[in-house]
């Protein structure tokens, strides 16, 4: 099933746009807001370079592990390995790197790029391992509330993005739902790591009364399938119902359902 898990992205899985727009900023360098609409900013320059394929899914409800894929084999498998409910407590640094040049150590290269440190002034792009602290476990048996689990991110490394006031807002971005998948390519050098799905753009801030906000749902391809954003009790209550199992058959390219 992992075809249903990287089918999202046509070209460029590990590529980044070289410059960042600074809009988007609700409010100075030390406010939440602002750093949120910061962190927004950066995301949408490196989402906003990759050709997306149609989602297999509709909703948020389809993301939970109780909903199944079965493609041209007797196997299924859900969209995500985890979804938790969580925060992020703390962001360190993980890898940077550069375009790939002949004569490189292939083992250090990853996708399109070439490891360097992460501060590094060539690096292209870079990644970030975010700690969320688990409050709830909503689908998936490799987490429990109270737990600790490192969620990769990556961000451009262009010179005209601050890193630092990026980890602010992913600091700043408060209850939150992480749709989680393992195994990614993009962290393949620790598979502890986990990635958020679509190439990390499926972000879920949660606000005060339990709405759910995408704010880059339409940078990853799923403005039009997540038409029917619902609130965090209605996904409670959708982890809870039975499993069931989607058929899907490839389509153009790409998969969608039977």
């Amino acid at each position: 099933m992992r075809l249903l898990r990287f089918a999202g992205v046509v070209v460029g899985l590990l590529c980044v746009s070289a410059t960042v727009g600074c809009g988007g900023g609700e409010g100075g360098d030390g406010d939440a807001a602002g750093d949120r609409g910061y962190l927004y900013d950066v995301m949408h320059s490196r989402l906003d370079s990759v050709a997306w394929l149609p989602a297999p899914y509709g909703s948020l409800e389809d993301l939970l592990g109780n909903v199944r894929y079965r493609t041209d084999s007797s196997a299924t498998a859900p969209a995500t390995d985890l979804v938790v409910v969580g925060n992020v407590i703390s962001v360190e640094q993980g890898r940077g790197y550069r375009a790939v040049k002949p004569g490189d150590d292939p083992a250090r290269v990853l996708g399109d790029g070439f490891e360097v440190g992460f501060d590094d002034l060539a690096a292209l792009w870079r990644t970030l391992h975010l700690k969320i602290r688990v409050t709830e476990v909503l689908t998936g048996d490799r987490a429990r509330t109270g737990d600790i689990v490192t969620v990769g991110e990556s961000i451009n490394g262009s010179a005209s993005t601050d890193a630092d006031r990026a980890v602010r807002g992913f600091e700043a971005l408060g209850r939150t739902i992480w749709f989680l998948e393992s195994g990614s390519p993009v962290y393949a050098y620790d598979r502890s790591i986990y990635a958020v799905l679509r190439s990390g753009g499926l972000l879920a801030p949660v606000s005060e009364e339990g709405t759910i906000k995408l704010p880059l749902a339409g940078d990853v391809g799923l403005e039009q399938p997540l038409e029917a954003v619902p609130t965090l009790d209605e996904l409670r209550a959708a982890a809870a119902r039975p499993s069931r199992v989607v058929t899907l058959v490839e389509r153009d390219g790409h998969w969608a359902r039977e």
